[in-house]
């Protein structure tokens, strides 16, 4: 038997913010071309201006931000990385890193960019060699 849920109309992630507190990650996600759409003292709605959203919770916590990851499949990979590469988002925010892209055994392009929390969004795309 098939049992079928009463309609959903979206799911948002709850993300830990950065140990050096909400403005800093509402910050992060802004100079990666993401904007605030609603924001209070312990929660901030993040959208990425692509149809998708998340929010961002003001508590910093070690250990979910550095298990948590977010896949985000873009059109263009090559795209991302030079636009990532003009953010300067590694001098800008502490623990920040951004990888180059990196041919994956599954057949995807990935960059792997880690968020001022720890959380790691792999930004990827088929590999267009596949």
């Amino acid at each position: 038997m098939r049992i079928t849920s009463p309609g959903i109309k979206e799911i948002k992630p709850f993300i830990p913010c950065s140990p050096n507190g909400l403005e800093e990650s509402i910050s992060f996600y802004e100079d990666i071309g993401f904007r605030v759409i609603n924001k209070a003292d312990t929660v901030c709605s993040i959208d990425t201006n692509q149809g998708f959203k998340f929010l961002l919770r003001n508590r910093y916590n070690k250990e979910l931000a550095e298990n948590l990851m977010l896949q985000i499949w873009v059109e263009d990979l090559d795209e991302w990385e030079v636009f990532l590469q003009k953010r300067n988002l590694e001098e800008k925010y502490p623990g920040v890193k951004i990888s180059k892209p990196t041919d994956e055994p599954w057949g995807w392009r990935i960059i792997y960019l880690w968020d001022p929390a720890g959380v790691l969004l792999h930004i990827g795309q088929p590999n267009p060699k596949d």
